[in-house]
């Protein structure tokens, strides 16, 4: 539809062109070039803006299906699975497979970091393996 109404405002431009009297000052533009020009640059602005904003939204819908399916592998799961905050070990996730594991209720998880629910055998172990995540 753009390039429709571009092709258009490009053909009058070019019947004018051909019709219109002779240019006595080539460096004064006429009411028609100043609009032809603005028209035109106002134009490829709009497309412009317009190809931005579907690349963007199909970018987020692609996000947003990787997210889904992330999100469905995670909680189908049967392992365990745990997604917490390295710093303080704040529980941010858990699936089914981890409270059928561990044998915790999902109030007893929820808003509790590894410590508090006594994950670890000895609270040095985390600190152990905090050591080892963070040197490689």
């Amino acid at each position: 539809m753009m390039y429709a109404v571009m092709s258009v405002f490009s053909g009058f431009r070019a019947i004018f062109a051909l019709f219109s009297a002779p240019i006595s000052n080539a460096l004064t533009p006429t009411i028609f070039q100043i609009f032809s020009f603005s028209g035109a640059f106002i134009f490829n602005i709009i497309v412009t803006f317009t190809f931005i904003v579907m690349n963007n939204e199909r970018m987020s819908a692609d996000i947003r299906t990787a997210k889904e399916q992330f999100e469905q592998i995670f909680n189908l799961s049967p392992d365990a699975s745990l997604i917490t905050n390295l710093p303080n070990g704040k529980i941010i996730n858990f699936n089914l497979g981890f409270l059928n594991f561990t044998g915790f209720s999902r109030e007893e998880v929820e808003n509790k970091s590894l410590l508090e629910l006594n994950l670890y055998e000895q609270p040095a172990d985390r600190e152990k393996l905090l050591k080892a995540i963070t040197d490689n």
